[in-house]
């Protein structure tokens, strides 16, 4: 581990993963004020898949974030 790197959770599969800015190994997602780990992120490209949407919806009502509205997927939109 580099100094400075911190070890989360990733928000999606709870795995833990090293995010620092220096590091691309997971993903700091603005709109929803989580990290997720790269695996995560990019295979969510298209959209958080349909079984997150409940949790992701309570994360942002938790939070006091806004609620992006659904892609044509009828996904929430990964990026917001």
């Amino acid at each position: 581990m580099e100094l400075g790197s911190v070890m989360y959770p990733c928000f999606v599969c709870s795995r833990q993963f090293e995010y620092n800015p220096g590091t691309s190994k997971g993903h700091y997602v603005k709109a929803y004020e989580i990290v997720v780990c790269r695996t995560c992120y990019l295979g969510n490209w298209n959209g958080w898949h349909p079984k997150l949407t409940s949790r992701l919806i309570a994360h942002l009502q938790e939070n006091g974030l806004p609620i992006p509205p659904l892609n044509a997927r009828k996904c929430l939109p990964r990026d917001g």
